[in-house]
Parts: structure tokens; sequence; C-alpha cells
């Protein structure tokens, strides 16, 4: 028998007048048993895939110039480079012509079995070479005609739809995909140059594009995306740099599975010399369909890839290299990511499974962290997430069945629970609660304490550690914060919050409280006095506008903000007990102005080893983030510095940036904020201690926030190892979201 009848009769088209269209199955079947069938295929395709892999690898790292991150195990720029950009795309492009060499040689090996010619895989190699040139042409020229029209369709108001362009782009895509791969056979099977091949396409599908589509747009584009959900559901199942090293390992097969399928599929449906279109439809024998010379072809085969002489021992030589050149990408990424020779930041994000209405973040035992998480401003269902890890990879949560009013504030205490605070009517104010919320009602602050595995059932037995007047309607609650000191807890409170509408001359209560133990059955009154601090608006009803910290032996140092002109002032006392102590006023108050006025993000403050304060606070007439360093423990003086500039809104309204404010673990400054133009957080770690001086680094360059949605919140905490922690929360109609970013090595690298 002929090859040709060989081949004919494997389709069972020889002795059928009439041929008709063989189903989708069949021809799959076909496909997977010579895939199965020509497995020593995968030698040539596994050498050459692990080669270019392991040397683009290489290439990547050159281009960084240092300017990338590790997050959640891999790797990425912190902005976009032209040397990487440009070392990506001949990566991408030197990967993709070797891609179609490969599938052109695999053809050659396919269709020397349907012809019963079986081709030597090195003379299928040397004829898929030969083919190089009109391959890499129609290569050329499909990415220009994808370029061309994707560039005209960004002209049209489809842009405007980003699902329906990237639609629309990517059916360009997978059509001129498929037209592509079409190509490749005619080329080493018929000898054809670029344009030749593209009309000898034209004719093979002319009366069978349905073939053509489904028997080769299936197996050929379908299949290999079948085997990436694979890959990507198969990684799912990792984390960090192992997750990295699965999906490169996993990622390289798919590749080499990926060439062998679509060569098989090319080759059955290239060859097939069923028309079914044809012999339905009455068409002129001018216009009769010319399949390929099953003849020629097999001559052709003959010609170039006449056999050598076999050399068993080279060919299990070649064969043992695969499971090794398959690995060799994954575990060179995975090493250069353990060892990071760059001293590259190495970040984790934890996206918080549910969305909440405010958060507190602390550090449980000093190397942890853990976030207060209410989902309402009631919090009728609080809860506290605690990282099991220092990386955060997995977390427990623990309810928080109680019933509260404005935000929680949080404490990690040395012992490793967490001291939580809130506050809530009293008993005898609930009865005044339903019929007037107009005017200030008896409230208190209770604290109670959680351990890593449970929290109390009811809060309202939890002691009182201060007491006073307040409206109990949000955004006029008490403003308060609490920190551990020593085997104790201090706190600073705010009642008697003036309406929005107040001028902000109306006098406060300002309450240092200490309790000597962590259960806090006996608070301590330090300090109580009437200062200036009326409630102005404020930015999604947070309200940050007292903070406290601990300096030399055990002193309370407290600074509040006057919410209507953002004038700040400090509370500083001399000893523990606080016998005496002196009030300042560090930012002077700022008239409002619709023009110049600007929210703000309240106030904190940080007491470094000197004992010389740290404020950070928003300058309400520029916008700035200023950093306020006292040059005297009572901060007789200070010295000021902009570390971050203002934003704009959507609406066009100018801004103050979020931020954080912590100590790292030699005493200086760290400052997180958010860069809305480039849609990154970073870190600022100061060089000195008035922050002249300073290095930043991003940690995370994917939080592109646009329109309604805004940065509800930004928090900073910092382990005793140094080690960063920072929780953003986003917030708006389209994004409900909150993340966890730790940092692997204290300052995340800045330098």
């Amino acid at each position: 028998m002929r090859k040709s009848d060989q081949a004919t009769a494997i389709w069972d088209s020889a002795s059928s007048p009439r041929p008709v269209a063989r189903p989708l199955r069949k021809v799959a079947a076909l496909v997977v048993r010579l895939s199965l069938g020509n497995l020593h295929a995968l030698v040539p395709v596994a050498l050459v895939y692990g080669t270019l892999t392991v040397l683009g690898l290489a290439a990547v790292p050159v281009n960084l110039d240092g300017q990338a991150l590790i997050i959640n195990g891999e790797l990425r720029p912190d902005a976009p480079r032209p040397g990487l950009v440009v070392t990506g795309l001949a990566v991408a492009g030197v990967l993709l012509a070797a891609h179609l060499v490969m599938v052109a040689m695999v053809v050659v090996v396919m269709a020397g079995v349907l012809l019963g010619r079986p081709a030597p895989v090195g003379g299928a190699m040397r004829q898929a070479l030969h083919g190089t040139g009109p391959i890499m042409i129609l290569l050329t020229l499909a990415c220009f005609v994808v370029g061309v029209l994707s560039f005209l369709l960004a002209l049209t108001p489809v842009v405007t739809h980003p699902w329906l362009y990237v639609t629309l782009t990517a059916t360009l895509l997978g059509v001129f995909t498929c037209w592509l791969l079409f190509t490749v056979p005619i080329v080493v099977l018929e000898g054809a140059g670029p344009f030749r091949a593209l009309s000898r396409l034209r004719d093979l599908a002319r009366y069978r594009w349905p073939q053509i589509f489904w028997h080769g747009m299936v197996p050929a584009v379908l299949a290999p995306l079948t085997l990436e959900l694979v890959c990507i559901w198969a990684t799912s199942r990792f984390a960090g740099i192992e997750r990295s090293v699965a999906e490169a390992a996993l990622g390289i097969i798919t590749a080499v599975l990926t060439v062998v399928v679509q060569g098989a599929a090319l080759a059955v449906v290239t060859l097939s010399p069923e028309y079914p279109l044809y012999v339905r439809l009455n068409v002129p024998s001018e216009l009769e369909p010319r399949p390929m010379d099953l003849d020629a072809v097999a001559a052709r085969l003959h010609s170039g890839t006449t056999p050598r002489r076999r050399r068993p021992g080279r060919a299990v030589s070649l064969a043992a290299l695969v499971p090794l050149m398959l690995a060799a990408p994954g575990a060179m990424y995975g090493a250069y990511l353990h060892a990071n020779p760059l001293s590259l930041p190495k970040v984790t994000i934890r996206n918080l499974p549910d969305a909440g209405f405010t958060y507190d973040l602390v550090s449980v035992n000093g190397n942890r962290a853990a976030v207060v998480v209410a989902s309402d401003k009631y919090l009728s269902d609080a809860k506290i997430d605690v990282c099991k890890d220092a990386e955060c990879g997995h977390a427990s949560t623990l309810p928080y069945p109680y019933p509260g009013f404005g935000e929680p504030r949080s404490a990690a205490l040395p012992d490793g629970t967490i001291a939580l605070a809130q506050s809530i009517p009293s008993e005898r104010a609930k009865r005044k609660m339903g019929s007037d919320n107009d005017r200030p009602v008896p409230m208190e602050i209770r604290l109670t304490r959680c351990t890593s595995e449970r929290c109390p059932n009811d809060f309202r037995q939890s002691p009182v550690i201060a007491e006073g007047r307040n409206f109990p309607e949000r955004p006029y609650f008490p403003a308060f914060d609490i920190m551990s000191a020593g085997r104790g807890i201090m706190a600073v409170v705010m009642f008697d919050a003036t309406s929005s509408g107040s001028s902000g001359v109306r006098s406060q209560a300002l309450q240092i409280v200490r309790c000597d133990d962590f259960d806090c059955q006996g608070p301590r009154l330090l300090v109580t006095d009437r200062v200036v601090a009326g409630y102005g608006p404020t930015r999604e009803e947070k309200d940050r506008r007292v903070a406290i910290a601990e300096g030399a032996r055990g002193r309370p140092v407290a600074v509040f903000e006057n919410r209507a002109t953002h004038a700040m002032t400090l509370v500083s006392c001399d000893d523990a007990d606080c016998r005496q102590h002196v009030t300042r006023q560090l930012a002077r108050p700022v008239p409002y102005a619709r023009d110049t006025y600007l929210e703000t993000e309240g106030v904190d403050v940080v007491v470094p080893p000197d004992d010389r304060p740290i404020i950070m606070h928003g300058d309400a007439a520029t916008g700035n983030l200023q950093l306020l360093r006292c040059r005297t423990p009572d901060c007789a003086a200070s010295d000021a510095v902009s570390v971050a500039g203002p934003y704009y809104t959507a609406e066009g309204d100018k801004w103050g940036p979020e931020w954080g404010l912590a100590l790292g673990s030699d005493g200086l400054p760290l400052i997180a904020t958010y860069e809305h133009d480039r849609g990154r957080a970073v870190l600022i770690a100061c060089k000195n201690a008035d922050c002249s001086r300073r290095g930043k680094v991003t940690l995370s360059d994917d939080l592109r926030i646009r329109g309604w949605n805004t940065l509800d919140d930004l928090q900073l905490k910092v382990d005793t190892k140094g080690r960063p922690y920072l929780l953003l929360s986003i917030r708006g109609p389209e994004r409900w979201e909150a993340r966890l970013l730790t940092c692997h090595e204290p300052k995340c690298g800045a330098a």
C-alpha cells in the first residue's frame, strides 16, 4: 500500500466517495494516541525549553537594578523599567520563536507516523530548522497585525469598557494564534515560503473551516489553556516561595506538553483529505479543493529525515536530562528567592477574609500580628484575626460577641494577651439614647483582655477605666488610645465632644489613666484637665485625634488634635505618676477656608530612647505630612520636616496622605504612607532622629484606587525584631477590602 493510502486509511476515507466530517472525539482520541505513542519527541523540546528558560531567568535580575520586591514569594519590579521591559520582550520573543520551531519538529515526527514513515527526532529537528526563516516572518507579521488592530481598537469607544476591550483583544489573539499555528505544517511539510503558506492555508481551509476550527482550535488552543488552568489550581495548594517554584516547574511542563499536543493536532488536521462542505455543495470543478499531496510529503520526509546510525547510549543520556531540565528553572528560581543576593524586600500580603468597618492592628508576643475587625459601626459582629506565624501565612479567628460604640482600641501585652478598650453608654444612659441624641449622656471606657484562643463573653463585666459625658451617636464618641506600659496599661481619653458645627473653642475633658496590672481592676487617674479640642469634620468617620506613648521612667506623653482648627497640643508628664505635667501647643490653629482647608489623618506620638518625643500629624494648610522632633523631653522646642505631600481626590479635592508611625528596633522612626499617583504603599525609614535623612522602599505596587473608592485606613506596627506590619483598608462602592503586609526583615530592607 502506498504511503498516501496508509494515511487516507487513518481517517477511513479511501473507500468512501463522499467523505463526511469525523466527530471531534475521534480526532481528539487520535491526537492523544499520537502524543502518548511518541513521547520521545519530548526530549529535544524539554532540553530547548529548559535551557532557554534558565537563560531568561538569569537575564531578569540583571535588569532589576535592585529595585524590586519579593511579594508572597514572587519576584516583582517596583515600577516598570525600560531595560526590564526590553529584556522581558526579548525573552518572550525567543521563547515564542522556539515554541514554533519545536511545534514544527513535532509536526514532522507525527506526519512520519501517520504516513507510515517514522522520522527520527534529529532528522525532524533539522527539517524544522530549515523552515525557521518563513516561520519567523509569519510570527513577525502576526504580532504586527495583532498590535495594529489592538491599537486601532483602543481608539474606539470600546476602550471605555475594559472587559469588552479585553474580550475583543483576546479573541483577536486567539484567531491569529490558530492562523499562525496552521501555517507551520505547511512550511515544514510542503517547503512553502511565508506568503505561499498563507495562500495554501486558504486552500486547505476553504471547504472545511468548521473542521479546521473544531479539530484545530480545541487541541491547539483550548487544550493548552485547560492545562494552564490545571496548573493554576495545583499551584494554589502552595504558598510563598514554594508556590513560585511550583509555578515555574509546572509552567515548563505545561509548555512542553503543549508543544506535543499542538504538533500532533496540526499534523492530523493538515494531512486529513476530508472536505465535507465540498462534497455537500455544488462547487465548480475549477474551485475544487487541493489537499496536501501525501506522496510528495512522504518523499520530502524521506529526503529530509534520513536516519543516522543509532546511538543507544546517547539516547538514554538525553532522556535522563529531561527531568533535570524540567526541574532546573524552578529550582534555580527558588534558590535565587531564598538566597536573595540583592537583598530585595520580602513582603507577605494577606487579604483579610471579611471586610470590616474599622480595624486596629497590634503585634502579639512581639513576633506576629493580630487585627481587631469590627464589621459595622455598632460592633455587632466583631472579631480578632490572630496570625499563627511571623509571616501570617495562616491565621485563626476569635469571635468578639458584644455591642459597642465607636472604634475599638487595642494593645498587645507582654504576656501574649491583647488588651481591648471600647466606649459604651453607661447603664443610666440607656434610657436617654432613644429619646434625645443631641445631648451628651454618661459614657464609659471599658477594658478587657483576649488570649490567642478566646475572648470574654460579656464585655460589660470588664472594668471601667474612665467615665465622662459624650454624645452616643457617631461621630461623637469619646476619643481614646491605650498602650502597654511595663506590667500595666496606660490610656488617654477625651470626653464631651462638641457638635460638628462648633468653632472649636469649647473645652473638653482630657484624662490620662494608668493601670498597675493587666487586669486593670484599680485604674488610677493621673491627669484630668480641660483642653480646647473642638470636633470638626473627619474623613470616613475615623477618630484618631488622641495618642499616648511612654517616655523614660514610664512617664506618659499624650498628644491631641483640635479637629475644628487642627491645632496640636502635647501633654508631657515628669514621671510615671504624672505628679507634674506641662501642656504645650505644637501646631497653630489653621483658619477654615474652602480653598485651603484639608482633611488630615489625626496625630500619633512615639518616644525614642533619648526621651525626646516624635509627633506625626498632617498640616491642614498645605496637606504635607509632617514629623515633629522635640528638642527636649517636655518639647519646649521642636523641629519639623515634611516627609510626604498631599494628593487630589477624584472630585478634585486636595487631601493629606494616609500614614502610620512606629519606632524601629534602632529607635529611629518608621513611617508608612500611600502614594496615590503611583498606587503603591511605601515605608520610609528615617536615618536620623529628625528624619532629615531617610530611605524609602515600596511594599505593595498593585493598590491603585480609582473613582469613589478611598484608602480608608493605614496602620503601622513593628515587632521586637524590627519587622514592620502594615494594615491597609480600602472602602468604596466598588471595593471593600483590607490587606495585611508583613515584612520579613527589619525596616523591610529600606536603606
